[in-house]
């Protein structure tokens, strides 16, 4: 038995490891918007907020650059509204696909190119729009209809309903070339990306999937069970090993990088941070609001939340 000092003690000690490996932790706070989400490009994080607009911040630098701002919508009855932007995502030609609501309660799809927008696709129920390459993309609907559609010809290539249970996330593997998508059903969908055919299933999870995320060979998932699930995959839809871990709060947030992936762990907002082999384990606190969104830059873990901060955690490993 340990005594109730050596306890103590070993607390000490395990807190000041944390503060060894987590060096800096700092915030972010936007303002005069709500976050809806986050995605980064090389060194830009790309803000979307509940006022339509989309806040440029440089990570270097440490500063906004610009803002992109979508045009208000008229209702029917001739008012104004400020457009929710749900979602954004940059390719390498500085193209910005946005996903922002319209006040006819439905989406839009818009292009950020050359400092000019162009409206895409209308008065649709997109839950994720993202490239697969400089001229295609991926349009993921609430439905689980997903679409392929080029800005070469302004066309719809295919639309192909996955399932029949509604969708709450889809990602794409550029390394395998695959899409995953994930939903109400718990059960997670290897896409062929070219042509829309299911070529793999996962029955990871037994109740809603909230999030996916993917690196090099791991594929994780966050979900209304209470759980995550940790698939290692060979060429993207072979199963190698399954991994779960279990929590007491719905897992509405997941991450992954180089040797570690993150989950929101509770209701106080803290963030889990553990290695593929589940070996080391670190929790990452005094984050206000629920994240939304993980995601990782050099030596930073960086988390969205739905309020109106983003918090930074330096670490040094």
């Amino acid at each position: 038995m340990l005594s109730a000092s050596l306890k103590k003690m070993l607390k000490i000690i395990f807190y000041f490891s944390l503060m060894f490996y987590f060096l800096h932790s700092s915030s972010l706070k936007i303002s005069d918007a709500e976050i809806s989400s986050i995605s980064l490009h090389k060194d830009l994080l790309y803000i979307s907020t509940n006022q339509g607009k989309i806040k440029i911040y440089h990570l270097k630098k440490q500063s906004f650059l610009k803002d992109i701002s979508l045009p208000k919508d008229k209702d029917f009855f001739g008012n104004l509204i400020i457009p929710k932007i749900y979602q954004s995502h940059t390719n390498d030609h500085n193209q910005t696909l946005i996903v922002a609501s319209n006040a006819s309660s439905t989406r839009d799809l818009w292009l950020y190119s050359n400092s000019k927008l162009i409206p895409l696709l209308q008065n649709m129920e997109i839950q994720k729009a993202f490239w697969i390459n400089p001229t295609q993309i991926i349009i993921a609907l609430l439905s689980h209809e997903i679409i392929l559609y080029s800005t070469q010809d302004h066309q719809i290539h295919y639309s192909h309903q996955i399932s029949q249970s509604s969708l709450n996330d889809c990602i794409y593997n550029q390394k395998d070339h695959l899409i995953y998508s994930a939903g109400e059903s718990g059960i997670i969908y290897a896409i062929n990306p070219d042509n829309g055919n299911i070529l793999q299933t996962f029955e990871s999870h037994k109740d809603r999937i909230y999030q996916l995320a993917f690196y090099d060979q791991y594929l994780i998932s966050g979900g209304a069970d209470q759980k995550v699930n940790l698939l290692k995959l060979s060429q993207g839809i072979h199963t190698l090993e399954s991994k779960n871990i279990h929590t007491n709060f719905l897992v509405y947030a997941v991450g992954a990088e180089k040797g570690f992936f993150a989950y929101l762990a509770n209701e106080k907002g803290q963030i889990n941070l553990v290695s593929f082999d589940l070996k080391r384990h670190f929790t990452l606190g005094n984050i206000k609001g629920i994240a939304n969104t993980i995601l990782f830059y050099k030596n930073q873990i960086i988390i969205g939340t739905d309020s109106q901060n983003i918090y930074f955690f330096t670490r040094s490993f």
